[in-house]
């Protein structure tokens, strides 16, 4: 289940979107949400869109009973990590808490 959130202007001007995706994990025994996506139009930005996508975003996944909301994002998008950091978001690992967590990814074509 997917679920998109749009920001729009007083003049229906959209302004930035997230995509969170919901699924049930065996190891946390309930539906976990995750943050696929958050941005903002350029000329939106320090305007706290991007705040308020993510607040709904969490809020959603709270109406859903989620368990928690993860999100990946680049270690030097500083204002990114500020923003999530901000909300309470954290690159420790509560539920294994020894060893880090790693994306990997293969490329399917060249």
């Amino acid at each position: 289940m997917v679920e998109f959130a749009i920001a729009f202007s007083g003049a229906e001007v959209a302004l930035g979107y997230s995509y969170s995706r919901y699924c049930y994990a065996l190891w946390s025994l309930g539906l976990e949400a995750k943050l696929e996506d958050l941005w903002v139009m350029p000329t939106a930005r320090d305007q706290g869109v991007g705040t308020r996508l993510l607040k709904f975003a969490i809020a959603l996944a709270h109406q859903r009973d989620c368990r928690l909301i993860g999100l990946n994002t680049n270690e030097q998008n500083g204002v990114a990590l500020h923003l999530y950091e901000k909300q309470g978001f954290s690159a420790e690992r509560c539920r294994w808490p020894r060893g880090r967590q790693l994306w990997l990814e293969k490329p399917i074509y060249d």
